[in-house]
């Protein structure tokens, strides 16, 4: 059987010229929505561009300590083919659904967009960045939805307006 090695060059071309193209299209689309959530949040948005800075500044404002983006990096450096490496890749999943978690309550969504925020992040935190919802907070740990709602005060069915979560608000 005859191969033609112009086709299979071209093929390499075609197939390299399609994964750059959508890797510079994620890429793209993750800056843009971190830029428009950092800027929401009151954070500087050139953060988005900064590789190991944008994680740091993620992580205060989901967990409020910046420190927390080194988890899911010694997590990753431990990983390897024995049952510890197993145990830390299970971690560094749970570690990731949670800071997704936290990210959707800030913004007032729930468990569904974390979900979403889990599997498709740069989409999902484009949509974050391009709604009109405001960052309202870190959540604490335990707070529920519900919880979070209450500190947006209700102006029609469809309008919510923030609320400053440093205040003291009672109900």
């Amino acid at each position: 059987m005859y191969y033609d090695p112009f086709f299979i060059t071209e093929m390499t071309r075609m197939v390299i010229g399609i994964t750059v193209f959508t890797v510079v299209f994620v890429l793209g689309l993750s800056v843009i929505g971190n830029w428009l959530i950092f800027s929401k949040a009151g954070e500087h948005p050139w953060a988005a561009l900064i590789p190991f800075y944008n994680s740091y500044v993620l992580h205060r404002m989901t967990w409020g300590q910046g420190w927390m983006f080194l988890i899911p990096i010694v997590l990753g450096m431990l990983c390897t083919e024995s049952f510890f490496g197993t145990v830390c890749s299970l971690l560094l999943i749970v570690f990731h659904g949670l800071t997704s978690y936290k990210l959707s309550l800030s913004f007032g969504y729930g468990i569904g967009f974390a979900i979403g925020l889990f599997f498709i992040p740069f989409l999902f935190r484009l949509i974050i960045g391009l709604s009109d919802r405001a960052w309202f907070g870190i959540p604490l740990d335990g707070m529920t939805y519900e919880d979070l709602k209450k500190r947006l005060i209700k102006v029609d069915r469809d309008h919510m307006t923030f609320h400053n979560p440093h205040d003291d608000f009672t109900e």
